[in-house]
């Protein structure tokens, strides 16, 4: 009998491995939505709902461009994502063991702070990656939102009979992902002692113009469609009587619908210009918030949302954007900044304003109001703002 040497296998390339984390990593991304269903099955108000995942918001504001600093002197990324990973894994199953708002506060804190780094450095490792290899992002990305749409309708199935589940399944999904992390390529910190780059202290993003107006544009959008977006789970479970089961077959279905998308995302880049681009992305996300206002059925609803891979694309771009024209010594902090500004800005106006809106005259209005600010937003930045700041040449 021939023996196979376990050696003479051949191996993933590192581009691979880097797909195949992909995959399994964004499988956690799916139990985050339903926290602010399990909080109102618990018996919180949307308002009170608003007031825990806003101040989270906050305090994670605090420690984000840290952790992106740390990320940009560290010798490792990819350990430093390992040990994110591992924390928010540990802090959100907490939350199922207090009902207490000040106990669900604290844990929902912990996890959004380690998770929405570990979203932002996973981003920061795979592009620069991927531009350092002349290898294309969007079809990583693309794995991303095949996976995502997967495991929604996984949790469609378990989260029928009880939301409680995912308190399970998040510290698993990472679990799994984390035994794939180590195969991925690593990638030094710019502003490390042995890079060989003078250092830059991240603070120097804040003088940088150009950074700063592509931040501004992604987080005054990220504003304008979070008043609505913020409480689409609840405005589609209670609102328009939909089922938890059929609110992930209708998230699955709308990560399915950005597979084909992703895939293209470099080239229209290339291809198109960044304003174009962008201009495209953002009217097509206004359109989504207006069939929303004006859907009269779940189904109307479901085929409003699956244009939400138009707004993931706007991410995608955004990233592709910052990593080539911000110095290689600050790539995680500038992504780190620009994610954070953007979360926390939105946290806190679809928590707090949007929770005291949607209590006060209802969801549906809130996508009217998305609709109008996100058309003036796209048109005021890249018919004004953006020829007179950001190159089209810096950006190719």
């Amino acid at each position: 009998m021939t023996r196979i040497s376990l050696r003479s296998r051949p191996r993933l390339s590192p581009y691979a491995h880097l797909a195949v984390f992909f995959f399994l990593f964004f499988t956690t991304q799916t139990t985050g939505q339903y926290v602010q269903i399990y909080l109102y099955g618990i018996g919180l108000s949307k308002t009170r709902i608003g007031l825990i995942t806003g101040t989270a918001g906050l305090v994670a504001l605090v420690f984000q461009p840290l952790l992106g600093g740390l990320a940009d002197a560290s010798s490792s990324k990819k350990r430093l994502l390992a040990l994110v990973i591992a924390a928010a894994a540990a802090a959100f199953p907490v939350m199922y063991f207090g009902t207490s708002a000040g106990w669900i506060f604290l844990f929902y804190t912990l996890y959004h702070i380690f998770f929405s780094f570990a979203m932002t450095l996973n981003t920061s490792v795979s592009v620069e990656y991927c531009q350092q290899e002349g290898r294309p992002f969007g079809p990583l990305r693309m794995l991303g939102a095949l996976s995502y749409s997967l495991m929604m309708l996984v949790i469609g199935s378990v989260t029928g009979k009880t939301v409680d589940t995912i308190f399970l399944i998040f510290p698993a999904a990472c679990l799994l992902s984390l035994c794939f992390l180590a195969g991925i390529p690593d990638v030094q910190g710019g502003n490390s002692r042995n890079s060989g780059l003078a250092r830059i202290p991240p603070t120097a993003l804040l003088k940088d113009r150009t950074v700063m107006v592509l931040i501004a544009f992604q987080t005054l959008i990220g504003v304008a469609t979070g008043i609505s977006n913020g409480f689409f789970s609840i405005y589609f479970t209670d609102d328009m009587h939909g089922s938890a089961q059929l609110y992930s077959v209708c998230i699955a279905v709308a990560a399915m619908a950005e597979v084909p998308f992703l895939f293209l995302t470099d080239r229209w880049l290339d291809g198109m210009g960044y304003r174009r681009l962008l201009m495209l992305l953002c009217g097509l996300t206004a359109l989504r918030n207006l069939l929303c206002f004006l859907a009269s059925s779940v189904g109307m609803l479901m085929l409003a949302r699956c244009m939400s891979c138009f707004s993931v694309m706007e991410g995608v771009t955004y990233s592709l954007i910052l990593v080539r024209i911000v110095r290689p010594q600050l790539k995680t902090s500038a992504q780190t900044l620009s994610a954070t500004v953007q979360n926390v800005a939105n946290l806190m106006v679809s928590s707090y304003l949007g929770g005291f809106l949607a209590d006060l005259v209802g969801i549906r209005p809130l996508f009217g109001v998305s609709a109008v600010l996100t058309a003036a937003i796209c048109l005021i930045f890249t018919l004004v703002v953006f020829p007179r700041t950001i190159r089209e040449e810096s950006v190719r």
